[in-house]
């Protein structure tokens, strides 16, 4: 497990992006904040399972996740 503290006013995308840095893993789990297209296709990219539940405001749902998490 990795983590990465930022400021309250930062966006989590651009750290998300350092902790995947080298990373290996089966699925990448985070909340509707992590929800981005760029975030996304990095994950794939790494060929690790996106599990981030979709923004309700997308546009385009082609990333979503197969069922909710409960």
């Amino acid at each position: 497990m990795r983590y990465i503290l930022a400021g309250g006013e930062a966006h989590y995308i651009p750290a998300a992006a350092d902790l995947l840095d080298s990373q290996t893993a089966g699925g990448i789990f985070a909340d509707e904040a992590y929800d981005s297209n760029e975030l996304h296709e990095m994950i794939e990219e790494a060929n690790i399972e996106v599990v981030i539940p979709s923004k309700q405001n997308r546009k385009s749902k082609s990333h979503t996740m197969s069922k909710p998490i409960r």
